[in-house]
């Protein structure tokens, strides 16, 4: 395995919720230009991170 990569199966997730109450949440509609820009960024900067989906 190149030692650039991460470890097989190893997901890491970001998640945005909202909520007005601190109990309940919802999801959060990010506009997909400022999702392409995130995927960009995680693949360009984070060691170990070859994509995302």
């Amino acid at each position: 395995m190149n030692s650039q990569r991460g470890k097989a199966g190893t997901q890491h997730r970001l998640r945005a919720v909202t909520s007005t109450d601190g109990v309940t949440a919802g999801y959060f509609p990010f506009p997909h230009e400022f999702l392409s820009r995130v995927a960009t960024r995680v693949i360009s900067d984070v060691r170990g991170i070859n994509r995302v989906v």
